[in-house]
């Protein structure tokens, strides 16, 4: 596995009104190159249908609450899907704001579609976690750190939160 860092400021960047929704996005990275992220502000109170993306996709919840059938997400919070797994419907509230980040362009395909059904990934994985449902741990090797793993699995995708002492 490889990893990668990519910095990119958005504070440059101008709100792309959704036509007709409320909801308006920042497009950070295109996915032209490869990653696809943007900055997202959905309407709150309503719902967002079923769907799923043709890449894995990582939403980190910046403000806000989002409302699934089975659980519920607060700031700050991460919900992870493979390729092609449907989720939702969710449905935004508050002042929501979220980061939605593919490793390459996801497109959205919706769950009303039956042909769109066929490709769904049926052992695939969604997976949630939000700050408040989890505490911190240290971190032996770094000293004065600690950190909350929201989700994490050795052969998978994994986050964490990290609180470093100053200067770290």
């Amino acid at each position: 596995q490889q990893s990668v860092e990519i910095v990119t400021a958005t504070d440059d960047l101008a709100w792309v009104e959704f036509t007709g929704t409320g909801s308006a996005t920042k497009i950070c990275m295109d996915g032209s190159q490869g990653p696809e992220a943007m900055l997202n502000r959905l309407k709150s109170d309503r719902a967002i249908e079923p769907h799923f993306h043709r890449t894995a996709q990582f939403q980190l919840l910046i403000k806000g609450k989002m409302t699934f059938p089975d659980y519920e997400m607060d700031e700050v919070a991460i919900h992870y899907s493979d390729h092609c797994v449907p989720y939702g419907p969710f449905v935004p509230h508050g002042d929501h704001e979220m980061l939605v980040a593919h490793a390459r362009q996801g497109g959205v395909a919706y769950m009303k579609d039956k042909e769109v059904r066929k490709e769904i990934h049926r052992q695939g994985r969604e997976l949630h976690g939000s700050e408040r449902e989890v505490v911190w741990q240290p971190v032996p090797e770094c000293p004065g750190t600690r950190r909350k793993i929201l989700f994490g699995y050795a052969d998978g995708p994994m986050t964490e939160i990290f609180e470093l002492p100053p200067d770290a």
